[in-house]
């Protein structure tokens, strides 16, 4: 939970946690101590999710992924076919980008990491290659 100087106190309630109602709030404060009773106001909790941006490239199954910073990174995969798109997901804009597609790999179900900046794709397999 965090505050402002204007009173407001906003927090996050663990998605685990079931709707429901007359939940109540006690703030506890480390600076100035302070253990307030609880404020006696029934509060009701909604389940509710926000709808992001749609994937950009075409659905599959069996994509990979990996994180940077704070970016997110699929592709490949089975498309109707080995797929060797790859996109970048931004939080911050909500926009999927196409990046370059991945030479020569048409694969599945590799193994993948990042160190760093970078991401690494290896070891994967291809359908057609073994029929």
């Amino acid at each position: 939970m965090t505050s402002t100087s204007s009173g407001t106190v906003t927090g996050q309630i663990p998605y685990s946690q079931g709707n429901g109602t007359n939940y109540l709030v006690r703030i506890i404060s480390s600076n100035p101590v302070c253990t307030g009773l609880t404020n006696g106001i029934a509060l009701t909790i909604q389940s509710y999710w926000t709808q992001k941006a749609n994937f950009g490239g075409t659905a599959r199954n069996f994509a990979t992924g990996f994180t940077i910073g704070n970016k997110g990174y699929i592709g490949t995969g089975d498309a109707g076919g080995d797929s060797n798109d790859f996109w970048e997901y931004d939080p911050n804009t909500d926009i999927w980008t196409q990046k370059a597609n991945l030479v020569e790999l048409h694969a599945m179900l590799q193994l993948v990491f990042s160190i760093g900046s970078k991401g690494y794709i290896g070891i994967g397999y291809s359908w057609r290659r073994l029929q």
